[in-house]
């Protein structure tokens, strides 16, 4: 009875797991094409399932860092270099 509780859980999870990587709106979530992550959940018990639990949920409150750069013409250094040199051309 025991491993049939355990048994359970792991086919409902590894369920779980297959059906968020299809429906997932990314071609190729976390690295890998839909149909390898398929493969791997089906594969090898538990430890797949775990990890993708861990980037789906772990990793959903954070955004993907935007690079710095200068907002508007007159934060740019080399706008600002550049407007000082046509300045200093027509004195």
């Amino acid at each position: 009875m025991r491993y049939l509780v355990a048994f359970l859980f792991e086919v409902a999870l590894t369920t779980y797991c297959i059906v968020d990587v299809v429906r997932h709106r990314e071609e190729s979530p976390h690295g890998l094409q839909k149909v390898f992550w398929v493969l791997i959940l089906l594969f090898f018990p538990f430890v797949p399932d775990l990890v993708w639990l861990y980037l789906q949920w772990g990793t959903r409150g954070q955004s993907k860092p935007r690079p710095r750069g200068p907002l508007a013409p007159d934060d740019d250094p080399e706008y600002l270099r550049w407007l000082g040199e046509q300045q200093r051309r027509r004195e």
